[in-house]
């Protein structure tokens, strides 16, 4: 069992979920699916949360009952980071907004992200999509009810949405990233984002300020919110050569 009354002691901080985290923590990692599912593949958890409230997202549901220092959290997050680390070493200048956002695909950007991390990390022409990604199968909506087909995937398209016409959709919004696909840049893209998060992490440890590592993000007191998401911007500029976006989430 867990142990419920345990926080972790960053001194002199502390990490922990409120008591009501508990039971739902337990459900999670009690689910056989979930064992199963580690043990064939290191696929995200959050696509398991299937014991959360219809259309919750359990990232965000978790972290509104995570407290460090007593303190309510926040989440920081690059936006889209990965596309964006490409556009930094095509020296060229991304256009504003969600670069996930492709006409035709509104309500498919969990598409939209892994179509585009795939052709990034390719070294050769794609012919079909990897198993994770369902075509026709629903959209991010439909996504967030358990019962329904399009949550079994971590991301969708639409119906009749080839790797070729995803393909030419996205590089008719992003035309400078056609000499970054399918030459498997993404391993180095991989390494760059882990090199930001470090100095970011890094620089935050200088400061005392907890940073929880969330894939491209952190999780930060409210109180040190601004001051990390700075130390956020100041470090892609650094390590990549281009502020990215940070957006803030404030939860509690």
């Amino acid at each position: 069992g867990l142990d419920h009354g345990a926080a972790l002691q960053c001194d002199p901080y502390s990490i922990a979920l409120l008591p009501e985290a508990w039971p739902i923590v337990e459900a999670f990692f009690n689910d056989p699916r979930v064992a199963r599912r580690h043990l064939s593949s290191p696929l995200d958890y959050r696509n398991m949360l299937e014991s959360l409230p219809a259309g919750r997202n359990g990232e965000t549901f978790f972290a509104k009952l995570l407290r460090i220092n007593g303190e309510p959290v926040a989440v920081l997050d690059y936006s889209s980071m990965f596309t964006r680390l490409a556009y930094a070493e095509t020296g060229e200048r991304p256009p504003e907004g969600d670069l996930y956002a492709i006409p035709g695909l509104e309500k498919y950007r969990s598409g939209v992200k892994m179509a585009m991390n795939c052709f990034l990390f390719d070294s050769r022409n794609r012919r079909s999509w990897p198993s994770g990604l369902g075509v026709g199968t629903g959209d991010d909506v439909a996504a967030g009810y358990g019962e329904l087909p399009a949550a079994d995937f971590d991301a969708r398209l639409p119906e009749g949405w080839t790797v070729a016409k995803t393909k030419d959709a996205i590089l008719k919004q992003h035309p400078a990233l056609a000499p970054m696909f399918g030459n498997g840049v993404g391993y180095r893209l991989m390494y760059k984002e882990s090199e930001v998060l470090i100095r970011v992490l890094e620089e935050l440890r200088a400061r005392s300020i907890i940073g929880l590592g969330l894939h491209d993000g952190l999780v930060v007191r409210h109180s040190h919110a601004n001051k990390a998401m700075e130390v956020m911007k100041a470090a892609s500029a650094k390590v990549a050569g281009a502020s990215i976006p940070v957006t803030m989430e404030i939860l509690g």
